[in-house]
Protein backbone atom coordinates (compact mmCIF):
# COMPACT_ATOMS: atom_id res chain seq x y z
CA UNK A 1 0.00 0.00 0.00
CA UNK A 2 1.54 3.22 -1.21
CA UNK A 3 1.34 5.98 1.46
CA UNK A 4 -0.36 9.33 1.34
CA UNK A 5 3.63 10.89 1.48
CA UNK A 6 4.39 9.46 -1.77
CA UNK A 7 1.50 10.23 -3.36
CA UNK A 8 2.54 14.31 -1.95
CA UNK A 9 5.84 14.13 -2.89
CA UNK A 10 4.73 13.18 -6.49
CA UNK A 11 2.08 15.38 -6.89
CA UNK A 12 4.49 18.29 -5.12
CA UNK A 13 7.55 17.10 -7.74
CA UNK A 14 5.16 17.71 -10.86
CA UNK A 15 3.73 21.14 -9.44
CA UNK A 16 7.83 22.35 -8.97
CA UNK A 17 9.01 20.51 -12.51
CA UNK A 18 5.73 20.06 -14.66
CA UNK A 19 8.31 19.13 -17.14
CA UNK A 20 10.17 16.46 -15.38
CA UNK A 21 9.48 12.89 -16.37
CA UNK A 22 9.44 11.11 -13.59
CA UNK A 23 7.20 13.10 -11.94
CA UNK A 24 4.59 11.55 -14.86
CA UNK A 25 6.57 8.29 -14.80
CA UNK A 26 5.98 8.10 -10.80
CA UNK A 27 2.21 9.41 -11.09
CA UNK A 28 1.67 6.38 -14.04
CA UNK A 29 2.92 3.68 -11.62
CA UNK A 30 0.74 5.42 -8.68
CA UNK A 31 -2.37 5.35 -10.67
CA UNK A 32 -1.61 1.66 -11.58
CA UNK A 33 -1.49 0.59 -8.42
CA UNK A 34 -4.96 2.18 -7.78
CA UNK A 35 -5.89 0.43 -10.47
CA UNK A 36 -6.67 3.52 -12.40
CA UNK A 37 -5.47 1.83 -15.69
CA UNK A 38 -6.11 4.86 -18.34
CA UNK A 39 -5.09 7.05 -16.56
CA UNK A 40 -1.53 4.99 -15.79
CA UNK A 41 -1.08 4.66 -19.49
CA UNK A 42 -1.50 8.61 -20.23
CA UNK A 43 1.07 9.26 -17.31
CA UNK A 44 3.61 7.13 -18.49
CA UNK A 45 3.19 7.80 -22.31
CA UNK A 46 3.33 11.50 -21.22
CA UNK A 47 6.50 10.79 -18.88
CA UNK A 48 8.42 9.05 -22.41
CA UNK A 49 7.35 12.44 -24.36
CA UNK A 50 9.00 14.29 -21.70
CA UNK A 51 12.25 12.43 -21.76
CA UNK A 52 11.69 9.16 -19.93
CA UNK A 53 13.51 6.36 -21.40
CA UNK A 54 11.69 4.52 -24.18
CA UNK A 55 12.17 0.89 -22.76
CA UNK A 56 11.59 1.65 -19.33
CA UNK A 57 8.57 2.86 -19.98
CA UNK A 58 7.57 0.10 -22.31
CA UNK A 59 8.29 -2.39 -19.38
CA UNK A 60 5.72 -0.36 -17.15
CA UNK A 61 3.43 -0.35 -19.96
CA UNK A 62 3.66 -4.07 -20.46
CA UNK A 63 3.56 -5.14 -16.73
CA UNK A 64 -0.41 -5.31 -17.38
CA UNK A 65 -0.74 -1.05 -17.81
CA UNK A 66 -1.62 -1.34 -21.52
CA UNK A 67 -3.90 -4.23 -21.19
CA UNK A 68 -5.98 -3.49 -18.65
CA UNK A 69 -6.46 -0.07 -20.34
CA UNK A 70 -7.85 -1.13 -23.44
CA UNK A 71 -9.73 -3.74 -21.78
CA UNK A 72 -11.46 -0.61 -20.04
CA UNK A 73 -11.60 1.08 -22.78
CA UNK A 74 -13.59 -1.41 -24.68
CA UNK A 75 -15.77 -1.89 -21.78
CA UNK A 76 -16.74 1.55 -21.58
CA UNK A 77 -17.09 1.95 -25.49
CA UNK A 78 -19.16 -1.09 -25.42
CA UNK A 79 -21.49 0.12 -22.86
CA UNK A 80 -22.20 3.64 -24.34
CA UNK A 81 -22.80 1.50 -28.09
CA UNK A 82 -25.02 -0.96 -26.15
CA UNK A 83 -27.11 2.15 -24.61
CA UNK A 84 -27.29 4.14 -27.82
CA UNK A 85 -28.95 1.10 -29.31
CA UNK A 86 -31.25 0.66 -27.23
CA UNK A 87 -32.01 4.32 -27.19
CA UNK A 88 -32.48 4.07 -31.05
CA UNK A 89 -35.04 1.42 -30.53
CA UNK A 90 -36.99 3.29 -28.05
CA UNK A 91 -36.93 6.39 -30.21
CA UNK A 92 -38.01 4.16 -33.51
CA UNK A 93 -40.32 2.69 -31.52
CA UNK A 94 -41.97 5.85 -30.34
CA UNK A 95 -41.89 7.52 -33.60
CA UNK A 96 -43.56 4.49 -35.13
CA UNK A 97 -46.37 4.62 -32.72
CA UNK A 98 -46.84 8.34 -32.78
CA UNK A 99 -46.69 8.03 -36.96
CA UNK A 100 -49.65 4.91 -36.64
CA UNK A 101 -51.66 7.24 -34.71
CA UNK A 102 -51.28 9.72 -37.02
CA UNK A 103 -51.78 7.65 -39.99
CA UNK A 104 -54.81 6.54 -38.67
CA UNK A 105 -56.13 9.88 -37.67
CA UNK A 106 -55.40 11.08 -41.32
CA UNK A 107 -57.68 7.89 -43.09
CA UNK A 108 -60.10 8.70 -40.31
CA UNK A 109 -61.40 11.87 -41.12
CA UNK A 110 -60.57 11.48 -45.00
CA UNK A 111 -63.69 11.38 -46.82
CA UNK A 112 -64.11 7.69 -49.06
CA UNK A 113 -64.14 9.59 -52.59
CA UNK A 114 -62.04 8.54 -55.59
CA UNK A 115 -62.37 12.05 -56.92
CA UNK A 116 -60.11 13.63 -54.06
CA UNK A 117 -56.55 14.35 -54.84
CA UNK A 118 -54.00 13.54 -52.04
CA UNK A 119 -53.14 16.93 -50.31
CA UNK A 120 -49.86 18.07 -49.05
CA UNK A 121 -50.01 16.91 -45.40
CA UNK A 122 -50.85 13.32 -46.63
CA UNK A 123 -48.19 13.24 -49.00
CA UNK A 124 -45.81 14.50 -46.43
CA UNK A 125 -46.95 12.04 -43.88
CA UNK A 126 -46.28 9.14 -46.41
CA UNK A 127 -42.50 10.77 -47.19
CA UNK A 128 -41.75 11.02 -43.67
CA UNK A 129 -43.32 7.28 -43.11
CA UNK A 130 -41.19 5.84 -45.68
CA UNK A 131 -38.21 7.12 -44.09
CA UNK A 132 -38.90 5.43 -41.24
CA UNK A 133 -40.06 2.43 -42.32
CA UNK A 134 -35.84 2.51 -44.49
CA UNK A 135 -34.15 3.11 -41.55
CA UNK A 136 -36.54 0.63 -39.37
CA UNK A 137 -35.10 -1.42 -42.12
CA UNK A 138 -31.28 -1.04 -41.97
CA UNK A 139 -31.80 -0.82 -37.77
CA UNK A 140 -32.55 -4.23 -38.28
CA UNK A 141 -29.15 -5.21 -39.62
CA UNK A 142 -27.31 -2.54 -37.59
CA UNK A 143 -29.18 -4.51 -34.44
CA UNK A 144 -27.51 -8.10 -35.34
CA UNK A 145 -24.26 -8.00 -34.45
CA UNK A 146 -25.75 -6.30 -31.07
CA UNK A 147 -28.22 -9.47 -30.57
CA UNK A 148 -25.31 -11.63 -30.93
CA UNK A 149 -22.75 -9.95 -28.52
CA UNK A 150 -26.04 -9.84 -26.34
CA UNK A 151 -26.49 -13.40 -26.28
CA UNK A 152 -23.05 -14.01 -25.89
CA UNK A 153 -22.84 -12.20 -23.04
CA UNK A 154 -25.73 -14.16 -21.16
CA UNK A 155 -24.18 -17.36 -21.98
CA UNK A 156 -20.71 -16.04 -20.93
CA UNK A 157 -22.18 -14.76 -18.09
CA UNK A 158 -23.83 -17.76 -16.99
CA UNK A 159 -20.88 -19.86 -17.32
CA UNK A 160 -18.83 -17.19 -15.60
CA UNK A 161 -21.42 -17.48 -12.29
CA UNK A 162 -21.46 -21.22 -12.23
CA UNK A 163 -17.37 -20.87 -12.30
CA UNK A 164 -17.51 -19.03 -9.86
CA UNK A 165 -19.82 -20.65 -7.57
CA UNK A 166 -17.75 -23.50 -8.62
CA UNK A 167 -20.25 -25.95 -9.23
CA UNK A 168 -21.72 -26.36 -13.19
CA UNK A 169 -25.01 -28.46 -14.07
CA UNK A 170 -24.56 -30.50 -17.32
CA UNK A 171 -27.97 -30.28 -18.16
CA UNK A 172 -28.76 -26.61 -17.76
CA UNK A 173 -25.26 -25.99 -19.47
CA UNK A 174 -26.76 -27.82 -22.27
CA UNK A 175 -29.33 -25.99 -22.60
CA UNK A 176 -27.67 -22.74 -22.98
CA UNK A 177 -25.81 -24.05 -25.28
CA UNK A 178 -28.26 -25.38 -27.26
CA UNK A 179 -30.34 -21.97 -27.01
CA UNK A 180 -27.18 -20.07 -28.08
CA UNK A 181 -27.12 -22.31 -31.12
CA UNK A 182 -30.28 -22.29 -32.21
CA UNK A 183 -30.48 -18.32 -31.80
CA UNK A 184 -27.24 -18.33 -34.02
CA UNK A 185 -29.09 -20.02 -36.83
CA UNK A 186 -31.95 -18.12 -36.69
CA UNK A 187 -30.55 -15.00 -36.71
CA UNK A 188 -27.70 -16.10 -40.04
CA UNK A 189 -30.93 -17.81 -41.74
CA UNK A 190 -32.52 -14.11 -41.14
CA UNK A 191 -30.24 -12.47 -43.13
CA UNK A 192 -30.68 -14.88 -46.03
CA UNK A 193 -34.23 -16.19 -46.13
CA UNK A 194 -36.41 -14.92 -48.88
CA UNK A 195 -40.39 -14.23 -48.84
CA UNK A 196 -42.59 -16.61 -50.48
CA UNK A 197 -44.53 -14.58 -53.19
CA UNK A 198 -48.17 -15.44 -53.10
CA UNK A 199 -49.62 -18.44 -55.28
CA UNK A 200 -52.16 -17.58 -57.19
CA UNK A 201 -53.59 -17.44 -61.70
CA UNK A 202 -51.92 -14.23 -63.02
CA UNK A 203 -54.57 -12.04 -64.54
CA UNK A 204 -53.52 -10.56 -67.62
CA UNK A 205 -54.78 -7.41 -69.14
CA UNK A 206 -56.55 -8.78 -71.95
CA UNK A 207 -58.95 -11.14 -69.52
CA UNK A 208 -59.83 -8.51 -67.43
CA UNK A 209 -59.17 -4.94 -69.11
CA UNK A 210 -61.70 -3.01 -66.96
CA UNK A 211 -60.14 -3.71 -63.52
CA UNK A 212 -56.62 -3.32 -64.94
CA UNK A 213 -57.95 0.37 -66.14
CA UNK A 214 -59.70 0.61 -62.42
CA UNK A 215 -56.31 -0.07 -60.33
CA UNK A 216 -53.99 2.12 -62.93
CA UNK A 217 -56.36 4.96 -62.18
CA UNK A 218 -56.37 4.52 -58.50
CA UNK A 219 -52.60 4.17 -58.08
CA UNK A 220 -52.46 7.51 -60.37
CA UNK A 221 -54.89 9.26 -58.04
CA UNK A 222 -52.72 8.21 -54.82
CA UNK A 223 -49.70 8.93 -56.47
CA UNK A 224 -47.81 5.74 -55.89
CA UNK A 225 -46.27 3.64 -58.61
CA UNK A 226 -49.13 0.94 -60.14
CA UNK A 227 -48.75 -3.04 -59.93
CA UNK A 228 -46.78 -5.11 -62.42
CA UNK A 229 -49.17 -8.10 -62.52
CA UNK A 230 -52.40 -9.14 -60.98
CA UNK A 231 -53.16 -12.26 -59.34
CA UNK A 232 -56.27 -14.38 -58.21
CA UNK A 233 -55.76 -16.45 -55.21
CA UNK A 234 -58.38 -18.82 -53.05
CA UNK A 235 -57.48 -16.34 -50.22
CA UNK A 236 -60.44 -13.98 -48.96
CA UNK A 237 -59.28 -10.47 -48.95
CA UNK A 238 -57.00 -7.87 -50.86
CA UNK A 239 -53.52 -6.79 -50.68
CA UNK A 240 -49.74 -5.65 -52.67
CA UNK A 241 -47.12 -8.12 -52.53
CA UNK A 242 -43.48 -6.32 -53.19
CA UNK A 243 -40.32 -8.38 -54.51
CA UNK A 244 -36.86 -7.53 -55.09
CA UNK A 245 -33.78 -7.17 -53.49
CA UNK A 246 -32.81 -4.27 -50.99
CA UNK A 247 -31.37 -1.75 -52.95
CA UNK A 248 -34.35 -2.37 -55.84
CA UNK A 249 -36.99 -1.66 -53.11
Amino acid sequence: MISNTVRQADEKLLQIAPNNPLGYYYAGILAAMDGKWEKAERELLISQKMGMPELTVHNALDAAVSRNARIFRLIRWGVITLVAWFLGQVVLFLTGSILSKATLKALNSSQPDLNTQISLRERKLRSFYRTVITVLSLYFYISIPFVIILLLLVVGGAFYVFSTIGAIPIYFVGILLIMLIGSLIAIFRSLFSKANPPQGHTLERMDAPELWTMVEDVAGRLAVRPVDSILLTPDVGIGVFEKGGIIKK
